[in-house]
């Protein structure tokens, strides 16, 4: 048996990962390799060129919140106008539901984290003439909702080459497409830190696509003006956060 030091180490992780499609952050798919992102980033342009009402609903837990973030900061980052839900766990019950949508008012809605078992309230959309745009990551059933849009990796016919990705990294995605389409000048690195963090609370594998994420948005965690993560370090007493403190300290506290 060979003696554990530096050396073997490495060459039993790096054995371990060697697999990876994906191990820089060039290395990342391009957004419209997801299904129905052209179709999403086109009708999101068009609700902004005719300054249409844009409805956000997410989640309650952390990957749910964190996704809403990415979206709400991009639109803030961007100027455009744009209202966000967080379903209450014991009013709404989870994501998007005829409950919240007996509050809405909108032209356009955009679900993160959730929507792809919500059936009643895309049925409820189609009644009401509203538009809506899903983006999840969680195991389709049979039939999809009769939404204008699904982003969806888990999708059978979605050709996205790593399927076990999170919410957030889904919002993601579909601000990155925006900004393509759109050709906006947005930095999408600074959004890393919430991504790790998501990943992470969503006990998403560590390895491909997740493992870039995460090693680049712990550093940006550990540095980021944002002031939630800012409060974490303080109370943790910590300048670098690694994905211990966030999978044992930070989100169990967010989950809370």
């Amino acid at each position: 048996m060979k003696a554990l030091n530096k050396n073997t180490l490495y060459t039993l992780l790096n054995e371990r990962f060697k697999e990876d499609d994906f191990t820089r952050l060039a290395d990342l798919p391009d957004p419209f390799l997801l299904i129905d992102m052209e179709k999403s980033v086109k009708r999101i342009a068009e609700a902004m060129k005719k300054k249409e009402k844009i409805t956000l609903i997410g989640d309650y837990d952390v990957d749910g919140v964190t996704s809403s973030v990415v979206i709400n900061d991009f639109f803030d980052e961007i100027g455009y106008p744009l209202t966000t839900i967080i379903p209450n766990r014991f009013k709404d019950g989870y994501g998007i539901s005829p409950k919240i949508m007996d509050r809405v008012d909108t032209n356009l809605i955009i679900t993160v984290d959730n929507g792809i078992s919500g059936h009643a309230a895309a049925d409820i959309c189609k009644e009401r003439n509203i538009d809506l745009i899903i983006t999840d990551h969680h195991t389709c059933g049979a039939t999809l909702p009769d939404a204008n849009s699904i982003i969806n990796p888990k999708r059978s016919d979605c050709s996205f080459p790593f399927k076990e990705i999170c919410g957030a990294v889904v919002a993601w995605y579909l601000i990155a497409g925006i900004k393509k389409e759109l050709t906006l000048d947005v930095d999408l690195k600074s959004y890393f830190d919430l991504l790790a963090l998501a990943t992470i609370a969503d006990a998403m594998p560590l390895v491909s696509l997740n493992r870039v994420i995460v090693k680049y948005g712990l550093k940006v965690m550990s540095s980021t003006k944002r002031v939630s993560l800012e409060v974490f370090r303080e109370r943790l007493n910590k300048e670098i956060i690694n994905s211990e403190d966030v999978g044992f300290m930070i989100a169990p506290k967010l989950n809370a």
